[in-house]
């Protein structure tokens, strides 16, 4: 039986304009691979931007299939999901692009870890940043052929009195400071180690994004498994398409 469990929408009130110069580099590549990255800056950073993003749960047989961004009422949506329907094993990512609400995101994932869910990436979906985090919760982590997987670092934003807003990334932060500990600790939970956190915010700034090699969703063992569920459909239809390309461009 399908049954969609809860849907969200918001409308947000003011948009994140993203200036950046444009490579010199004569290679139609470079330029493209360029633009898509400016295109997921400009959609991860919208904490108060005017486009829409939406967060969708449905179930189906033993998987919930979650696509959109997360935000504070995630955690209830799914949580209440997975206690009225206690046969659901697997969490199915499909486009997920971030979350607007970082600890809300963690707590789900730390429920998820405790219930013992597993998780899957669709073939050719996109997961990063909060996204990837929440995939990370998994017991047994596997991903479909030609995934897309983006990390970059967080950016931390302060203003002392009257001056101009200042801002720092997560490595320009010591690595002894407590700001490493609110991911950084989750990391070590889901994987055992930090070596991913600090990996991840090395590989991009926080204006721009790093979609990992194969090798390194493997070194970092993002996927834990080679044995795909049996039971897996991309449920969305043209509302996944719209969702990767929101969230990448044309990738």
């Amino acid at each position: 039986m399908t049954s969609t469990i809860f849907k969200g929408k918001k409308l947000q009130k003011s948009i994140l304009f993203v200036v950046a110069r444009v490579p010199t580099i004569p290679n139609k590549e470079s330029n493209l691979n360029f633009y898509k990255a400016m295109l997921f800056v400009a959609t991860l950073f919208i904490s108060e931007g005017s486009q829409a993003f939406e967060f969708e749960a449905l179930s189906k047989g033993n998987n919930l299939y979650l696509i959109g961004t997360f935000d504070e009422s995630t955690y209830t949506a799914v949580t209440e999901l997975l206690d009225s329907n206690p046969n659901i094993d697997t969490i199915v990512f499909t486009a997920n692009g971030g979350s607007v609400h970082d600890s809300s995101t963690l707590a789900l994932g730390r429920e998820i870890r405790r219930r013992g869910m597993n998780t899957h990436l669709v073939k050719g979906g996109v997961l990063a940043s909060g996204g990837l985090s929440l995939f990370m919760a998994g017991n047994i982590r596997t991903m479909g052929s030609r995934p897309l997987v983006g990390v970059h670092s967080w950016q931390h934003c302060w203003r002392e009195g009257n001056s101009a807003e200042q801002c720092k990334d997560a490595r320009e932060h010591q690595r002894a400071d407590p700001g490493h500990e609110l991911h950084g600790s989750y990391t070590k939970e889901m994987l055992g180690k930090r070596d991913f956190y600090w990996f991840a915010i090395e590989a991009a700034p926080s204006t721009s994004i790093h979609w990992m090699r194969p090798e390194e969703i493997i070194e970092y063992e993002l996927t834990n498994s080679n044995v795909q569920p049996s039971d897996v459909m991309n449920p969305f239809g043209a509302k996944f398409y719209r969702e990767k390309r929101r969230v990448c461009g044309e990738c």
